[in-house]
């Protein structure tokens, strides 16, 4: 009875280190190398298993009701991915390692090797252990936090409902096991669905619960042992500097910066070379918008060990600044390191955009194109870039190749209308808008924009409805109360489109041609005086910021 409860304990603790060893070799091929640094790419439980979580919390499981939880030990930085799909690749490589433990422990009785009656106890031990792995696999690829089935579909969720079901995350587990615990019902579909997945792969279930039994009687024993073991291990083997970088972690995924800093702190006070620690610490004040403190962290980040990440985050931060230049040069040290990264040349682009030299941001998106050709918001900053040019024809081109890969994002087609407009080919501009309001119907640009050509085309009533209904969902948009100004004079209403352009100065009264419009109006209800101080007040602003 000892021997098997021995082997099951052994085999299942391998089969954690399998397991999250799966999670974190996944997520640094997807980009998070700090997987590396914090020692995960390991076999060793002392590296990356938690003893609460992992080894203890899934044992108290095993003896009140027979539920073999997955252990939960490694810390991911998803910021550090390189796309949502290499998100759910890395919750998905945990249960697939663990299917391949499955696979491999059954094999000697899908092939036929065990004995017809059994003459050892391994064949009871064994049995029951890929029972126990069965079981793990289909519990873990449920749907609910923060089980791995969540986390496959997590990235595709929109943020709103990802925050609200992360908030109740810490509960997923407990409510599992209420259900398998309180419901029959439940209980019943979940062992007969890993019983019938057990006796597809060969393995007697009469010689699996008696394996079962066999280690029950012995579970306990092993529990008081293993926590004997683990008291003795923290305090004979500390690590401080693990333990406040994986506190600072977790308060830092949790958003509680203040506190994650101050963990930080203490890794650095450990080791002050620890580039991981100054990272993340870089990453917190980041969090609390302190950003010249956050480059400084960065800076000692790259001092111990450069990265592309934290090249990457500093020119982030250095964008944030508006020091543009200086974000470029940050962000190219990041490409020398990571040349296909699709942040980086996308952060690249932007930079290039907002600095207005455009042809260089067309040869930056042209280049990440190159090695993400389906990426469609590459596609459409392309589009815009030669938009600036006044390539217009090219731009609509890359407008429709975005629409071809994601066709039902808004942005393609609201940029495609504006292209169009260019042109003035207004009929076809208008269908574009269209088509992004069936598909964003609340986006106050779209309806900016839908007013603006119908406007264009002298659609004046149609034009006035849809940026009433645009203002009503965005009341703080100016252009929509300069635009609704500008339908009412037409519409010959002075006193409504008077009302509409000093609503619009409420908001952003530095407009100059918000006054000239508001002059022309009071021109029109023959409040000269009115009018003249209008013009004057524009002629102020526009020699305020250089206009002929």
């Amino acid at each position: 009875m000892l021997s098997v409860a021995v082997f099951v304990f052994v085999g299942w603790i391998i089969s954690v280190c399998l397991h999250e060893f799966g999670h974190a070799v996944v997520a640094y091929w997807g980009g998070d190398t700090s997987v590396k640094e914090k020692g995960y790419l390991t076999l060793n439980p002392l590296k990356y298993t938690h003893l609460s979580y992992s080894l203890v919390l899934p044992l108290v499981f095993l003896l009140i009701g027979g539920i073999p939880l997955p252990g939960a030990a490694v810390y991911i930085d998803v910021k550090r991915l390189r796309s949502r799909a290499w998100e759910s690749a890395v919750s998905f490589a945990g249960p697939a390692a663990s299917v391949l433990v499955t696979l491999l422990l059954a094999l000697p009785f899908f092939l036929g090797l065990a004995p017809a009656v059994p003459n050892h106890w391994i064949w009871e031990a064994l049995a029951f252990l890929i029972l126990l792995q069965v079981a793990g696999v289909f519990l873990n690829l449920l749907p609910i936090p923060p089980l791995d089935g969540y986390g496959i579909i997590e990235p595709r969720l929109p943020a709103n409902v990802r925050s609200q079901i992360n908030g109740w995350s810490r509960y997923g587990i407990f409510v599992v096991f209420g259900l398998l615990w309180f419901s029959p019902e439940a209980n019943r579909a979940f062992w007969q669905t890993v019983e019938t997945v057990s006796t597809f792969l060969s393995v007697p279930m009469e010689l699996a619960w008696t394996g079962y039994d066999l280690f029950n009687q012995w579970a306990a024993a092993m529990l008081v042992s293993l926590i004997v073991i683990g008291v003795v291990v923290q305090r004979v083997l500390p690590n401080p500097l693990q333990h406040w970088q994986e506190q600072g972690y977790q308060l830092l995924e949790q958003q509680h910066y203040e506190a994650a800093i101050a963990a930080f702190d203490q890794a650095i006070r450990k080791s002050s070379t620890s580039a991981e620690a100054w990272y993340h610490r870089g990453n917190a004040l980041r969090g609390l918008q302190r950003y010249e403190e956050a480059i400084a962290a960065y800076d000692h980040a790259i001092q111990h060990q450069p990265n592309y990440q934290v090249w990457y985050m500093k020119g982030n931060t250095l964008a944030d600044l508006g020091k543009y230049e200086e974000a470029i040069a940050a962000n190219d040290h990041a490409i020398q390191h990571q040349p296909d990264s699709l942040n980086l040349g996308s952060l690249r682009g932007q930079l290039l955009t907002q600095l207005q030299r455009h042809e260089e941001a067309l040869i930056t998106y042209d280049r990440l194109l190159k090695f993400h050709p389906d990426h469609a918001h590459t596609w459409i900053r392309r589009g815009n870039v030669l938009r600036h040019l006044e390539r217009y024809e090219e731009a609509i081109a890359a407008y429709d190749r975005a629409i071809a890969l994601h066709s039902t994002d808004y942005l393609p087609w609201l940029n495609r209308g504006l292209a169009l407009g260019q042109l003035q080919r207004y009929e076809e501009e208008l269908i574009a808008y269209q088509t992004a309001k069936e598909l964003a119907p609340d986006e106050a640009t779209i309806g900016y924009a839908l007013s603006q050509v119908l406007f264009d085309l002298g659609r004046y009533e149609e034009a006035i409805a849809i940026i009433d209904k645009t203002i009503y969902l965005n009341p703080d948009l100016y252009q929509s109360w300069y635009l609704r100004g500008l339908i009412l004079f037409h519409l010959m209403q002075p006193e409504r489109a008077l009302a509409a352009f000093d609503q619009a100065i409420q908001i952003q009264s530095n407009d100059a041609d918000l006054w000239i419009e508001r002059s022309k109006v009071l021109h029109a209800l023959e409040q000269h005086e009115e009018a003249i101080a209008s013009y004057n007040h524009a002629l102020h602003l526009s020699s305020k910021i250089g206009i002929d």
